[in-house]
């Protein structure tokens, strides 16, 4: 049964746990940002299964100020927003989120996936009852879908650049997005 008709969770606030899935370069400086804001950020990546990259990456996780999440269901459980930084959602990845969706949680997609590719990713999270929110980062958070003007209120009041567009510029395979967590996108005025 869809549950597609839910609230989105869009109350973000300083204590809200947020949900990184990917640890390269964007969710990196992801996490740390929102950590700075005093969200309470959960990490998992996939290096967190290598018993020899596990204790490296659990490392930088933390120094991020983020906590790494054992499995991905640990990571969103308690999460209202779930953010994905991976390359490409794969159509395996997301059947497994969708599996671990709450009602209401939305998934901001910020990974570099066709749009035929993340069209598929989006229903099968919708059906699941989440929301998913396509997202670029650029010189500021572009964001596309149903619920994208909720979710980029909440990310202003985090201190975010964000812009609500009608369509996406065409994703590009960037192996390094931004260079460091002090060029991510602000609000004019705010210190990162």
């Amino acid at each position: 049964m869809a549950r597609s008709h839910c609230t989105p969770n869009t109350v973000l606030t300083p204590a809200s746990t947020i949900a990184i899935i990917g640890f390269g370069t964007t969710g990196a400086e992801l996490a740390a940002l929102l950590a700075r804001r005093g969200c309470a950020v959960r990490v998992y990546a996939t290096g967190l299964d290598d018993p020899a990259a596990r204790d490296t990456l659990r490392d930088h996780i933390e120094a991020a100020g983020a906590d790494p999440a054992s499995t991905l269901a640990d990571a969103l459980w308690p999460a209202k927003l779930v953010i994905a930084t991976d390359e490409v959602i794969t159509d395996d990845a997301a059947r497994n989120v969708a599996a671990l969706l709450r009602p209401g949680q939305i998934y901001l997609d910020l990974c570099a996936t066709p749009d035929a590719q993340r069209t598929i990713a989006a229903a099968r999270l919708e059906a699941a009852g989440g929301h998913h929110v396509a997202g670029v980062l650029r010189d500021e958070l572009l964001l596309k879908g149903r619920v994208a003007p909720q979710l980029a209120e909440a990310l202003v009041m985090l201190g975010l650049q964000v812009t609500v567009v009608d369509s996406l510029p065409p994703v590009q395979h960037v192996t390094t997005r931004i260079s460091a967590p002090s060029s991510l996108p602000l609000r004019r005025g705010e210190l990162p």
